[in-house]
Order: structure tokens, then C-alpha cells, then sequence
């Protein structure tokens, strides 16, 4: 009964939790991983998820899961190999994450609940809820005219709920992790928590309010992180996103006005070349990623790819 209790709680089904034509969802046998779950868990039925064509990065072992009591989805399993040194760091950094997000109150946005946590035989594994309503990725793709107007409205939402993060926490300098990442930068301010890979697919909408996955990637700013990156990269992937599934130019760039002028008005007032310095940063970051050869069938740096290639970014 309690997992139809946390169901209620969702307005639109799980599928559009990995909202791709790319990406599908296949029963798997319940076996140790499922055994190995606390009792609560063991009258779930697992998929997996399957992931193909360009959505599928190389080399990656994709082993997330929708557990599920008989046809309704209830919770997220995402596994970890704790032998691998860089997912035993996620393991850890998403538990963080985890900790300081849901410590706070915040108001504009939400995150999946964690429901579990822990390790067993060498496998990390958490468990969360599922993200209310659709991920932007699905929202660019709705060409009616309400998927427009909700495109419209999970953007501006986003933006705000970007700026009470960026705002809740303030920090003098940023935390040594960025100036690593970007040495021959000066990495201006201001300051804050972000959530530092922000794009359309770790943003989901209801049609009322946001809430944001994958807060891994927000433990490196726990010690302060310049907040035009994650503006700056926020709408360098909305760009390129739109421009992928043929969103028109013109509305995309009303799209990213609307964007930054909603945060501007409820975060800082950044301005454009502030947040033009942090977006070649960015790209000139993903342009090293492909000529080393890493992430060459990634989706998202392919997107930046191509985005870079059509705007002349990458050769400023």
C-alpha cells in the first residue's frame, strides 16, 4: 500500500523518466541484484534500461532500473560498481549530494526522494523516487501548440528554480575543483551551489513546478562554484538540444531570453559576456573531450559538437 501512497504523488507515468525515442525499458529476471535489496523491495518486479544509437555512450555499463508493483512504477535503482574507482566517487558524491539538497527548503524546485542507500557484495546501489511530470528532452520534442506553451513555462521555471539554488549558499572564492578543471581561467563570480550538468534531460516539469536529477555533479560546488557555468551551460544545451530535434532558431533564442531574463530578475545579474566567457569555457572543454576520442558516442557531447561546429564557438 505505501508504494501506491508514493505513486500518487506523480502526475504523468515513468516512461518520460528517460524521455527518449532512444530509450526503452525491459523486464529482467529478479534475481540477486533484487535479493539483495532490503525485504521492502522483494515483491518488485525490474526492468532495465536499455539504451541505443546515439544516446548510448561507449563504453559505458548502463545499469539503471525501474522497480515496479505489478504495472505501476514506484522507484529508480541505479547500481554502481564500488571496484571502479570513478563510481565508487559517484556513489559517495551522490549520497552528498543527497544529504545537503534534501536538508534544505527549497521552494521552486524539487529532487527524487532517496529512498536507499547502501553497498552489498562491491555494488553501491540507491534507490529513488521517480521525477514528477517530463524532462525538457521530451518537452523540445512536443511540437503541439500545449507542448509549446509548457516548454515555455518549464523553461522560465527553471530558470528560477536555478537562481534559488545558485542563491542559497554564498562563497567568497571557488572551490579548488574548478580551478583544476580551468586553470587558464580567472573563473569570475559570483559564487553559490549549482548543479553543475544542468541540461534539458536532468530537468523535468509537471506543469507546475521542477525538479531536478542527477545531483552528483552538484557535490564538486558544496565549497562554492561560479554560478554562470551552469547558466552558461544550461543554455548552450538547451541550443543544442532544440537544435537537434529541429526546433526552430528563432524560437529557440526567444526560449534562452526568456531564460535569462527570469533569472536575472529572481538570481544575479549576469551578464552576457560573463556568461559568453563561461560558454566557450565550456565548449573548448567538450571540443578536447572528442579530439582525445573520449565520448565519441556520447549524446550530449555530439550535440555540443554539433552546436559548436554551426556557431563558430569552439574557434573563438
Amino acid at each position: 500500500m505505501i508504494f501506491r501512497k508514493l505513486v500518487a504523488l506523480f502526475l504523468l507515468p515513468l516512461w518520460s523518466y528517460f524521455a527518449s525515442p532512444a530509450i526503452r525499458f525491459s523486464p529482467v529476471e529478479n534475481g540477486p541484484l533484487l535479493r539483495s535489496l532490503p525485504p521492502r523491495y522483494a515483491h518488485l518486479q525490474m526492468e532495465a534500461r536499455q539504451v541505443t544509437g546515439d544516446f548510448a555512450e561507449e563504453g559505458r555499463t548502463d545499469r539503471i532500473y525501474v522497480l515496479k508493483e505489478g504495472d505501476t512504477p514506484v522507484f529508480i535503482l541505479k547500481t554502481l560498481d564500488m571496484k571502479k574507482e570513478d563510481e565508487k566517487r559517484d556513489y559517495y558524491q551522490e549520497k552528498r549530494a543527497f544529504e545537503v539538497v534534501q536538508s534544505k527548503h527549497f521552494h521552486r524546485f524539487r529532487t527524487p526522494r532517496l529512498a536507499y542507500i547502501g553497498v552489498k557484495e562491491n555494488t553501491g546501489m540507491l534507490i529513488e523516487t521517480p521525477a514528477a511530470g517530463k524532462s525538457l528532452v521530451w518537452w523540445l520534442q512536443d511540437r503541439t501548440p500545449e507542448g509549446r506553451e509548457a516548454l515555455k513555462d518549464a523553461v522560465e521555471e527553471a530558470a528560477i528554480a536555478l537562481a534559488e539554488l545558485h542563491t542559497s549558499h554564498k562563497f567568497s572564492t571557488p572551490a579548488p575543483y574548478y580551478q583544476k578543471l580551468y586553470p587558464a581561467s580567472s573563473l569570475p563570480g559570483p559564487y553559490g551551489l549549482i548543479h553543475g550538468d544542468v541540461h534539458p534531460g536532468n530537468i523535468f516539469f509537471d506543469g507546475k513546478s521542477i525538479t531536478f536529477i542527477d545531483l552528483s555533479s552538484l557535490y564538486p560546488s558544496l565549497n562554492g562554484a561560479p554560478v554562470a557555468l551552469d547558466v552558461a551551460h544550461f543554455t548552450l544545451m538547451l541550443r543544442a538540444f532544440a537544435g537537434y530535434y529541429g526546433v526552430p532558431k528563432k524560437e529557440v533564442e526567444l526560449l534562452v531570453t526568456q531564460f535569462l531574463t527570469t533569472y536575472r530578475k529572481h538570481g544575479y545579474a549576469l551578464s552576457d559576456k560573463l556568461i559568453e566567457s563561461y560558454m566557450k569555457l565550456i565548449a573548448h572543454e567538450y571540443a578536447s573531450y572528442l579530439a582525445e576520442g573520449i565520448g565519441s558516442q556520447d549524446h550530449q557531447i555530439l550535440y555540443v559538437k554539433r552546436f559548436m561546429t554551426s556557431s563558430g564557438l569552439a574557434n573563438s
